[in-house]
């Protein structure tokens, strides 16, 4: 597989089982589409990504260093955490800036109704049934 360029592509693939062969059995576990990542990587011409349960800032390491993959795709970690590449490079020891809060606008000093509120209108409180 080659993606005939001259070199300067900036292109990348992201092999994955796909699960689409209703009777093929896929064990599913930590970091389980990484074999298919450094399969397709060694022999293409591309970088390479990999997916697939990769939830721990040690096993995207590993990954990295094992030069299974060119990359590192996360999905479900990030939509769970979406501070997860900073922590996890806290826990792999890089100093990493937080980014600064983003603060709210406008600003409000306080929480009170202001003076300019129509005196007859009143706030209701909107009760949701629970869930």
């Amino acid at each position: 597989m080659r993606c005939g360029c001259t070199g300067q592509c900036r292109s990348s693939t992201r092999p994955a089982s796909g699960g689409l062969v209703h009777n093929a059995r896929i064990e599913v576990e930590p970091g389980y589409q990484v074999p298919f990542a450094r399969t397709v990587g060694e022999g293409a011409a591309l970088p390479v990504s990999a997916v697939g349960l990769i939830t721990a800032p040690e096993q995207a390491d590993r990954i990295l260093v094992d030069r299974s993959a060119d990359a590192i795709m996360l999905a479900r970690e990030v939509l769970r955490n979406p501070t997860w590449p900073l922590l996890a490079a806290h826990v792999l020891g890089d100093d990493v800036p937080w980014p600064k809060q983003v603060p709210a606008w406008p600003p409000t000093p306080s929480l009170k109704p202001s003076s300019t509120e129509h005196p007859g209108i009143r706030r209701k409180t909107m009760r949701f049934p629970p869930i």
